[in-house]
């Protein structure tokens, strides 16, 4: 890693991990095939895009709204977590990245909007890493040995519970059934470990 600052997803990372795509029915694909990540040249080209927050429309590059989620995502007191996911036509198991599920919702809201008012989303969102927050601070005083299997497993469950709560409550989801693998089960050359660590 480049000091403590995260990178933004490269067009190369893209190409590589990304577990869902923006498809033309506005809804993020979960199950059966996992979807084509977007080209290089896909991100170039350009699109009208209405912002929610002006609800003016505005012609916005692919590009530019990849980099508005990553920049999201790094004010995210999340760590990238080994989402489980099917694909080919077999619905065979693999693993994703919170990360870039969490990417293309962002992107996904920003071009369909939302069914509520942007201020009660903020305010559910400034909620929701609250009692993350109050959640992780108990956990660490109450810990007696940080460094111990049982203390770094509970940790990790609590970052995925509060993953999926804020994730299932404020982005468009095909389903709440969000699901997160073993800790242990992240090979070193996932590219999960190659995510920024936030």
């Amino acid at each position: 890693m480049d000091g403590d600052l995260p990178r933004p997803l490269t067009p190369e990372l893209m190409d590589q991990t990304a577990p869902v795509e923006l498809c033309a029915s506005a809804s993020l694909l979960m199950d059966g095939d996992l979807p084509r990540p977007l080209t290089s040249e896909q991100m170039d080209q350009t699109a009208p895009v209405e912002l929610c927050a002006s609800g003016a429309a505005s012609v916005v590059s692919l590009r530019s709204l990849n980099a508005l989620a990553s920049m999201v995502i790094a004010t995210l007191p999340f760590p990238p977590l080994p989402l489980m996911v099917s694909q080919g036509t077999d619905a065979e198991s693999a693993m994703a990245s919170s990360f870039d599920l969490l990417t293309q919702a962002i992107i996904l809201q920003k071009m369909i909007g939302t069914h509520r008012p942007e201020e009660q989303i903020a305010e559910g969102k400034l909620l929701q890493l609250a009692e993350l927050q109050e959640e992780m601070v108990r956990h660490c005083s109450e810990a007696n040995n940080i460094d111990s299997h049982e203390w770094l497993d509970a940790a990790y469950l609590i970052y995925c519970k509060h993953f999926r709560s804020y994730f299932v409550e404020n982005y468009p989801t095909c389903s709440r059934d969000l699901r997160f693998e073993r800790m242990d089960c992240v090979a070193t050359s996932h590219v999960i470990m190659r995510q920024p660590v936030l």
